[in-house]
């Protein structure tokens, strides 16, 4: 059984959770060929516009986004 790829959103948004850093880690795996990715989110909240931009991003991805 293949694991699926998994990022890690576990901090303050805009703080130590980057939307950049995320928008380069669901590129680089698209990228790749994966299919897949588990977000496992962790965080008390943030800076609107930096989840906005996370937001859009997993929306609008080619992958199958699975969060817990």
């Amino acid at each position: 059984m293949k694991m699926n790829s998994e990022i890690y959103l576990y901090g303050v948004v805009g703080r130590e959770i980057r939307a950049l850093d995320v928008i380069r880690q669901l590129k680089a795996l698209e990228r790749s060929g994966e299919q897949e990715v588990d977000i496992r989110i962790s965080s008390p909240g943030g800076g609107v516009r930096e989840g906005f931009a996370i937001y859009n991003h997993l929306k609008n991805s080619s992958l199958k986004i699975n969060t817990y």
